[in-house]
């Protein structure tokens, strides 16, 4: 399945106390939002500004996760038109990435919701796009899920992953065209 914003996007996040996965609303609706329609707009947080920016401040500071998935796409043109390219590790298994969550209640219901953290490009990725999403390492993620984590050493993981340890392909775009059917909020 191709992850696409406004789609569910698994999370492992701490929650009561509990490290559990959930997939949740990408695009991030902060608890103090108006309308939900600010997710369209909140589906990557810029490390550099995720201290600053209201939509993002406060998960940072308390609802910090780990998005995982199996790899993730960037366009480039290429000859007038927009092609896909998918990025992977190079190592087996899925990427996780540094997120946000946040809770946002409309009436009865609750809606939960997740974003990307974005850093600058290492020298793979720079060749596609101007940001990346911010790759956590193994030995990183007790330390992103702590709530009592110092701001600092947390932007300090909010860096370039290493492009020796990454490989990109042409992703089919056959796979981006196709009319979403999932329910989004």
């Amino acid at each position: 399945m191709v992850l696409r914003p406004t789609l569910p996007a698994n999370i492992l996040r701490v929650r009561d106390g509990q490290k559990a996965m959930s997939a949740l609303y990408w695009g991030l609706i902060p608890h103090w939002a108006k309308s939900k329609k600010i997710g369209y707009h909140s589906f990557n947080a810029r490390a550099e500004t995720i201290t600053e920016k209201p939509t993002f401040r406060d998960a940072f500071a308390k609802k910090r996760g780990i998005l995982v998935w199996d790899s993730y796409v960037e366009w480039r043109e290429e000859n007038g038109k927009k092609v896909p390219y998918e990025f992977r590790l190079k190592e087996p298994g899925p990427i996780c990435f540094a997120g946000l969550w946040s809770s946002w209640q409309d009436g009865d219901d609750e809606v939960e919701s997740c974003t990307l953290v974005t850093c600058e490009p290492n020298s793979l990725a720079s060749e596609y796009h101007n940001r990346m999403p911010a790759i956590l390492r193994s030995s990183d993620f007790d330390l992103w899920l702590d709530p009592s984590a110092s701001k600092t050493d947390l932007l300090g993981l909010l860096i370039p992953f290493e492009a020796s340890a990454m490989t990109v392909e042409p992703a089919d775009p056959n796979d981006f065209r196709r009319k979403r059917t999932e329910a989004s909020i």
